[in-house]
């Protein structure tokens, strides 16, 4: 890979130009470190990010330079120890089998950290830090350094290498079999140092600083690329929606597109009634025949309806105005949790017959499940983002729904029937 070389040539740049600015000019040397060369080469390292396609490359490359860089000591150890939500997302889903992902946590488990080895590896090392607050932490044999973003806000992962342990490699160095000691025969070898240098911690911290504009950039364009999924998600999901012939049809079908965005428990569409000034909830939901309405001013659902916005509840517990009833708490099956989330939205059209919108129904998204679709851990509230998405498929459901009710209802004029919403809904 060519960050491989590079970094390569750092090292031998910086000592070449180190040596000869102590032979020649001493001041020199002082005034100008052998980063100046390696600063240069930084600024031109958006020449390599074609290379670090993603978050594991980008990982996978940090270890094996980390290595490289300490060639001339004896690595026992190199574990990336990923802590960013979005990065551990992102190598779980690309990590081979034969690659150890660890978890270890610190804090009393408050901070949940991922290990990745390198492939040549086999054995994971727990991390020798306590504390992400206590970074960058070294000691004799080993060195754990933390992958930031530019602004330092974000911490992605840390970087930890081993050495191995000084005494015993001087012991197994010298060691002398017993024919040979008989003999007279004696070996002292005098190994190099196993201690990190300053020059070599300085150049892995200059590595964990790039690596960590790399990450930026990758989660930029990762996000860039569900933005054009999800519109074109939405885009297939309102085609759908449109397919809709009944009222009935038209409700499974807003509960098919909810379900592939959000992964809740339940899932309600309520129509509103003109007529009785009320929401109805299909026997489809209610598991009975027959129909069921919801005043206006009960729970979460009538306050939806009658303000005409969207309300996110983030425990439903904490809230005086959640309704047990008409909000959908008191179901079948296992019980709604004490603490869940609840989003609510009305369907809005512009009014065909006075200024201003008029309301179709309303949609509830109730509990969120512990996992996501991806196999991903999920927050218990909705986050600002949801609720954005949340709109967007609202608005391509109220003309969905505004363009199934006037087709139905001229259905039923030409049939004679009754073209309420009640009629339309139940008939």
């Amino acid at each position: 890979m060519r960050v491989f070389d590079i970094v390569s040539d750092w090292s031998s740049t910086s000592v070449t130009s180190t040596s000869f600015a102590s032979q020649e000019e001493p001041q020199a040397a002082r005034r100008h470190p052998p980063f100046s060369r390696v600063s240069t080469i930084i600024n031109s390292m958006n020449l390599l990010w074609r290379d670090l396609e993603s978050a594991l490359s980008c990982l996978r490359a940090m270890a094996d330079v980390s290595a490289r860089l300490l060639a001339d000591r004896k690595t026992s150890n190199i574990t990336i120890f990923i802590v960013d939500p979005w990065l551990r997302k992102a190598v779980t889903v690309g990590h081979s089998k034969t690659e150890q992902l660890t978890i270890f946590y610190l804090g009393q488990g408050k901070t949940e950290l991922q290990a990745l080895v390198r492939l040549e590896e086999s054995k994971v090392c727990p991390p020798a830090f306590t504390d992400l607050q206590a970074l960058p932490f070294r000691s004799k044999t080993c060195a754990a350094l933390p992958v930031l973003t530019p602004n330092r806000s974000r911490v992605w992962a840390v970087l930890q290498v081993m050495l191995e342990d000084t005494k015993m490699a001087e012991s197994e160095a010298n060691f002398v079999p017993r024919i040979l000691q008989d003999a007279g025969v004696s070996q002292e070898i005098n190994l190099p140092s196993q201690c990190f240098t300053d020059l070599q911690v300085n150049y892995l911290q200059l590595l964990c600083s790039f690596m960590g504009g790399v990450l930026l950039h990758i989660e930029r364009l990762d996000n860039r690329a569900k933005i054009v999924d999800r519109t074109k998600s939405i885009m297939e999901g309102a085609i759908d929606v449109n397919k809709a012939k009944t009222l009935a049809d038209f409700e499974q079908r807003v509960k098919h597109l909810f379900s592939s965005f959000f992964s809740v428990s339940t899932i309600r569409v309520l129509f509103f009634d003109p007529d009785n000034r009320s929401l109805l909830i299909s026997s489809s939901q209610m598991r009975k025949k027959g129909t069921t309405s919801i005043n206006m001013t009960k729970g979460i659902l009538g306050q939806c309806a009658h303000k005409q916005q969207v309300i996110n509840i983030p425990d439903i517990h904490q809230n005086p105005f959640v309704d047990p009833i008409a909000d959908g708490l008191q179901r079948n099956g296992r019980p709604v949790g004490k603490h869940a989330a609840m989003l609510v939205g009305p369907m809005l059209v512009e009014s065909s017959e006075r200024s201003g919108q008029e309301l179709l129904g309303v949609v509830q998204l109730l509990e969120k499940k512990r996992r996501a679709a991806d196999g991903s851990t999920q927050p218990s509230e909705f986050l600002p983002d949801e609720q954005h998405l949340f709109n967007q498929l609202l608005t391509v459901c109220s003309h969905a729904g505004s363009r199934t009710i006037k087709v139905q209802q001229l259905s039923a004029q030409l049939a004679g029937t009754p073209c309420n919403v009640q009629a339309l809904l139940f008939g």
